[in-house]
């Protein structure tokens, strides 16, 4: 009876062997498929990445003119900025001098007339402007004073003298005023360059 016992012992024993090996070979070869899918999935990723780096290598000599192209004219435009930055700067002084005459043009009023103007400063520092006239009468001069004064592109306006006269039988007041004009705003060289670019 003792080795019924023990037979009865070994197959248990053997039975529980051959599970643990099924088992084992069964993890075995689902951790083999896990590598061998990482694998096929990294594979298939290198190889679609090289192809895709080929295409954007055809693509990048397909484009090469063009950047080429893109090159020289980035090189034509910085040999042209010296002459972007005087013709933004000619510009600017153009403008402003527009603005001033046509200030001019509507702050005198009727029945005064300016007979000269001269400008003193240099063309890159403070500027003043000289304004001589004549009018029928003083409160025409104090008007004229008080539109100039309205303009914004003036710092100050000052009253230098003003003399009665006679201009043939009329009764005449001659007037001269100084004004000095607000500088240009901003650097004009930075602009030119915001341009260009």
């Amino acid at each position: 009876m003792g080795s019924i016992n023990l037979i009865a012992a070994r197959r248990a024993e053997r039975l529980r062997l051959m599970q643990v090996t099924r088992a084992l070979t069964f993890s075995c070869l689902g951790a083999a498929a896990c590598l061998l899918a990482v694998f096929t999935i990294n594979s298939a990723r290198l190889i679609t990445s090289s192809l895709e780096i080929g295409r954007v290598e055809v693509k990048l000599k397909e484009l090469e003119p063009t950047l080429n192209r893109i090159r020289e004219a980035q090189a034509e435009r910085l040999a042209l900025r010296p002459k972007l930055t005087t013709l933004t700067n000619a510009q600017g002084a153009t403008e402003r001098w527009y603005g001033v005459l046509d200030g001019l043009k509507r702050s005198i009023p009727p029945q005064a007339w300016l007979t000269s103007l001269v400008v003193e400063g240099a063309k890159e520092g403070e500027q003043a402007i000289r304004f001589n006239g004549v009018t029928i009468n003083q409160q025409k001069v104090g008007e004229t004073m008080l539109r100039l004064n309205q303009l914004n592109q003036y710092q100050d306006i000052n009253l230098h003298f003003t003399q009665a006269n006679k201009i043939g039988d009329r009764d005449t007041v001659q007037f001269e005023f100084a004004a000095l004009l607000k500088p240009l705003e901003g650097h004009t060289d930075e602009v030119a360059q915001a341009k260009t670019q």
